[in-house]
């Protein structure tokens, strides 16, 4: 879409099925000075096993997201309604990063994702590229 949403917030839950994979659900919410994204996406992730305290991994899935736009309208007679577009886009995605262990039970993570996807806006696909840190806390 072409705007800089800044920062958001996340969550995401995994289940270890097999060793190496993980099946997991992932939800980011972004509230930018225009507009507002929120992003869903159920995927897969696989492990490498590299030993040491850093663990690559890769992730692939499914993603829907809708987003908000809101326009400031110049009118000549009041009142003046406000203009709100949105949008909902379907697609999959797929990405890689790392997970350095720093305990039993928790990681940082680094990863980036890159969706592919076709939007209710238009008949053209687009894409979207995600970068993200963040904690994991293994129960």
């Amino acid at each position: 879409r072409g705007f800089d949403l800044d920062t958001g917030l996340g969550f995401g839950l995994g289940w270890h099925f097999a060793p190496r994979w993980t099946g997991e659900v992932r939800a980011l919410f972004h509230d930018g000075d225009i507009a507002s994204t929120d992003t869903y996406q159920l995927g897969v992730r696989y492990a490498f096993d590299l030993g040491g305290s850093w663990h690559p991994f890769a992730v692939g899935g499914v993603h829907y997201g809708r987003s908000e736009v809101d326009y400031e309208v110049v009118c000549f007679r009041a009142p003046c309604p406000p203009h709100r577009s949105s949008d909902s886009v379907t697609g999959l995605f797929a990405g890689g990063g790392a997970d350095w262990q720093f305990s039993r039970r928790t990681a940082l993570r680094l990863e980036g994702r890159f969706a592919v996807y076709d939007s209710d806006a238009g008949d053209d696909s687009t894409d979207a590229t995600d970068l993200t840190a963040g904690i994991v806390v293994r129960f």
